[in-house]
């Protein structure tokens, strides 16, 4: 699924990316951003198509993540694990 992520950096332009893995606890994502750190605060912004049985359009689902590991994914690219810092907050 598509993200954008913004840093509590005041200067920091958006981080665009795509989840990899979600579970209970946090997610990873694949992004070409630099400069991602451990320890870095994100605000993410997850764009979820509609689901059958679950909801019937399109949805935003935000939160707060703390930034774990950041590794070299391949040139250009950044495979990023972080942890949700509070509860996802969905918007149908």
């Amino acid at each position: 699924m598509p993200i954008v992520a913004h840093s509590d950096q005041a200067d920091a332009t958006a981080i665009r990316g795509a989840t990899r893995d979600i579970s209970s606890g946090g997610l990873r994502f694949q992004t070409t951003a630099a400069g991602l750190q451990p320890g870095d605060r994100l605000d993410l912004t997850l764009n979820l198509p509609p689901a059958d049985g679950v909801w019937p359009a399109d949805s935003v689902a935000t939160c707060s993540v703390e930034v774990l590991r950041v590794r070299c994914d391949a040139p250009g690219s950044m495979d990023v694990a972080a942890r949700f810092l509070e509860p996802i907050r969905f918007r149908f």
